[in-house]
């Protein structure tokens, strides 16, 4: 019995095999899109760069280093919280 239900199993898996098309975007799939170790650094580097000037614009809003501006922003938070 083992032997037909194998042969029935390949047979499926055959015709499934001849039925599905072939994916038009192969070439992409197997492209190699690893980035090197330079190219890396310097991604997390622009990242870094743009979160350290949210962080110091945050800071010098909490701690009105910039009167007017953080004047809006509490005004704007009053607002959306009420």
């Amino acid at each position: 019995m083992w032997c037909s239900d194998n042969t029935i199993e390949v047979s499926i898996l055959e015709t499934a095999a001849q039925t599905c098309p072939t994916i038009p975007d192969r070439a992409l799939l197997d492209t190699d899109v690893t980035l090197s170790e330079e190219q890396v650094h310097k991604y997390v580097d622009a990242i870094l760069s743009r979160m350290n000037c949210l962080v110091v614009t945050t800071r010098d809003l909490v701690l009105v280093k910039n009167l007017g501006a953080s004047l809006k922003v509490r005004f704007c938070a009053k607002r959306i919280l009420n």
